[in-house]
């Protein structure tokens, strides 16, 4: 484990302000995986997704949502869950992209069950 220090708040430049308005968050511990979703395709704005167990035990799921583009500000929060467990009830998807948890198989039944629920 190390030492690790994670930004929470927003952060940034807008028309040449300073708008920042973040914390560092200090804690010892071991990264578990990391994903970054792109949400164009110039990849020039994305979210990434880094899991970490703290000392303690705990889970941490660290969202930073960033921008390349000038007057656009960055921000990133912190998700703490007691269990691995906790975290895949919330962050499933996050969990099995960064590798840290295997991808879910399920029947045929449960996809179009869950299919029928994401259409209603």
């Amino acid at each position: 484990m190390e030492i690790v220090e994670l930004r929470v708040g927003t952060w940034g430049v807008e028309e040449g302000y300073d708008v920042g308005s973040y914390s560092v968050v200090r804690c010892e511990a071991e990264q578990l995986g990391r994903w970054v979703k792109h949400l164009d395709e110039r990849r020039s704005r994305g979210v990434t997704y880094t899991i970490y167990r703290t000392s303690e035990g705990t889970i941490l799921v660290y969202v930073y949502e960033w921008s390349r583009w000038a007057n656009e500000v960055d921000s990133a929060m912190i998700h703490e869950y007691a269990t691995l467990e906790e975290a895949a009830e919330h962050y499933r998807q996050v969990l099995e992209r960064a590798g840290v948890i295997p991808r879910r198989v399920m029947s045929l039944a449960e996809w179009r069950a869950q299919r029928a629920d994401a259409q209603e």
